[in-house]
């Protein structure tokens, strides 16, 4: 018997975990039998379901990169489009005070386009540390709160006033709140 492969518990700024993620694993030629064994590194966490996928890793990488074009194309345009929104926003905002409502908009759709895109599995093959990835998934989530919040303040037209006030001065609490708690 030989260990071929061990994902090993991790420490890092990001965090204490491996994240989630695909492994691709080298099987050692003329290889009979393969057991797979999970063991829990940390007592808090429970185990998740296992899928194992059987082939050649440029195949299997290429499966998992078709299979996500189409999440990942629509992510990239709608971080395209928040992205010509903040443009003419700034081309805009020359010529009328009443155009920040298109920013925040804009905002809110390159937040939710990175967001989306960290989240399929292409970009779990595509980037490497993925602990990093959770946890800027973690951040562009926390930040769509509060441009959803101006941009409907915006939108609709409300004044900045007392319930405004409280409203994200609350969210800006509770966002730090649960990023100095993760």
């Amino acid at each position: 018997r030989a260990r071929i492969y061990e994902a090993q518990k991790t420490d890092s700024v990001w965090g204490h975990t491996p994240g989630n993620l695909w492994n691709f694993v080298h099987i050692p030629y003329g290889t009979q039998s393969i057991k797979i064994s999970l063991e829990k590194v940390y007592p808090s966490v429970e185990m998740k379901s296992l899928s194992v996928s059987v082939g050649n890793d440029r195949e299997l990488y290429r499966s998992i990169l078709e299979g996500s074009m189409l999440p990942m194309a629509s992510s990239a345009i709608i971080s395209l489009i928040g992205i010509v929104l903040i443009v003419i926003w700034y081309f805009a905002q020359k010529r009328t005070d009443s155009t920040n409502g298109i920013f925040y908009l804009g905002v809110l759709a390159l937040v939710f386009g990175l967001w989306a895109f960290n989240e399929t599995d292409g970009s779990r093959i595509l980037f490497d540390n993925r602990v990093a990835c959770s946890f800027s998934s973690f951040i562009l989530l926390k930040a769509m709160a509060p441009t959803f919040a101006v941009f409907v303040r915006e939108y609709t037209g409300e004044k900045k006033g007392l319930f405004w006030d409280v409203f994200s001065r609350l969210i800006v609490v509770e966002s730090f709140i649960m990023v100095s708690m993760h």
